[in-house]
């Protein structure tokens, strides 16, 4: 036959709560029923409780150990509140091991190194069960002390062997129903659900406004002078005779051709825009744990305060996102932007020469 203590960490010796769950609860080396640690669940108006579930065997009956006191004086323990729950490996609550209350005010003082040692059997646990829920938990009561736990074990005794059942006793009268138990704690958040698929891309937006025109270029230079054309020989000069007919002016010599006006400049490049930086992954959300067994109707006796309400459970994941609809019909075109600045003017080209004066009439 041997002994085999299913708790880990069950006096706190690791330094840390873990795999102990809780809530208001620290590990102490101040206090210690065995070693040099145990475990503190705050008192006063506040809810605080450690768990852990345990590997157990359908049909095995368990013994059930911790010890309690509270700290200092001269306030009261809280009541306290003790719970061993069978789950199936689906986390179904499948029945209860063990349900003890301890009234308010009944734990010893941890500095006179007194300790109120709790030694009870659990019932065997039903068909399907693979493990245990252990729960250590105080109901909120101002100003009452703190509670020190320590040597918390859930003993399966191998090779023993099952007696005979006793026949079955009367059914005493039906007490009134105990305050409900603690909710256990939240589990982990469930993993994130795949990503939907990606809806069909947009149609691209109306083309951006035209950009500035470019500066004018330089002008292009002037054109050179024609030649001057070539003076007439002068006549003789004759007698002074009656003023003559003036003869007719000679044609205008023909205009020179204007300069051709210099190219235009290129427009400047426009420079490149920076790379947008990609958007780093979001991390996956970790998966649901079990809910906390629901406490059963406990013994027969005063009816105690109504335990806090639990913290409410981790909200579901979120389902895939649903797929995009079509895309709407593209928005009218708009307005032209206005015309730019009309470019300078090229310079004027030279005259051309002048064309030969015609010939004096000869004179009356």
């Amino acid at each position: 036959m041997s002994i085999q203590n299913l708790v880990v960490n069950g006096s706190f010796e690791n330094g840390a709560l873990p795999p102990w769950v809780g809530q208001n609860a620290t590990v102490t080396t101040q206090f210690s029923h065995s070693g040099f640690w145990s475990a503190r669940l705050l008192g006063g108006a506040v809810t605080s409780f450690i768990a852990q579930f345990v590997p157990v065997d359908a049909g095995e009956g368990l013994e059930f150990l911790v010890s309690l006191a509270k700290e200092g004086f001269p306030a009261p323990s809280p009541q306290v509140q003790i719970q061993v729950s069978y789950f199936d490996s689906s986390f179904n609550f499948l029945g209860q091991g063990l349900f003890l209350n301890i009234p308010f005010n009944r734990l010893p003082i941890v500095q006179n190194n007194t300790w109120l040692e709790v030694y009870q059997t659990t019932t065997p646990a039903p068909a399907g069960s693979t493990m245990a829920f252990i729960l250590i938990n105080t109901l909120p009561q101002a100003g009452t002390a703190n509670v020190i736990v320590d040597d918390v074990a859930l003993l399966d005794v191998e090779g023993g062997g099952t007696g005979p059942t006793g026949p079955t006793g009367p059914t005493g009268p039906t007490g009134p129903t105990g305050p409900t138990g603690a909710t256990g704690p939240t589990g982990p958040t469930g993993a994130t659900g795949p990503t939907g698929a990606t809806g069909p891309t947009g149609a691209t937006g109306p083309t951006g406004a035209t950009g500035p025109t470019g500066a004018t270029g330089p002008t292009g230079p002037t054109g050179a002078t024609g030649a001057t054309g070539a003076t007439g020989a002068t006549g003789p000069t004759g007698a002074t005779g009656p003023t003559g007919a003036t003869g007719a002016t000679g044609a205008t010599g023909p205009t020179g051709p204007t300069g051709a006006t210099g190219p235009t400049g290129p427009t400047g490049a426009t420079g490149a825009t920076g790379a947008t930086g990609a958007t780093g992954p979001t991390g996956p959300t970790g998966a649901t744990g079990p809910t906390g067994a629901t406490g059963p109707t406990g013994p027969t006796g005063a009816t105690g305060a109504t335990g806090a309400t639990g913290p409410t459970g981790a909200t579901g994941a979120t389902g895939p996102t649903g797929a995009t609809g079509p895309t709407g019909a593209t928005g009218p075109t708009g307005a032209t932007g206005p015309t730019g600045a009309t470019g300078p003017t090229g310079a004027t080209g030279a005259t051309g020469a002048t064309g030969a004066t015609g010939a004096t009439g000869a004179t009356g």
